[in-house]
């Protein structure tokens, strides 16, 4: 039975893309949050500030005007 990388089902709150369409060699998806991370930083041009003020609720992590910039996805089973 094939296993699933820790922490592989993140994905950007933002533009729905997980962690796994977002790893590249430097950013393999054993590191999805810093895949998202870096994701967000990039495409979407939010702040290490805003990401640093960000709040963490269980899986979502919401920034300060409400957006959410990532969040996990359980898997069914």
């Amino acid at each position: 039975m094939e296993t699933r990388p820790e922490g592989s089902g993140l994905v950007c709150g933002i533009c729905v893309a997980t962690s796994e369409e977002l790893a590249s060699p430097l950013h393999l998806p054993l590191d999805a949050p810093i895949v998202i991370q870096t994701h967000v930083l990039e495409a979407h041009e939010v702040s290490v500030e805003a990401l640093e003020a960000s709040s963490s609720i269980g899986a979502t992590w919401t920034l300060l005007d409400g957006r959410v910039w990532m969040r996990e996805i359980r898997s069914a089973g």
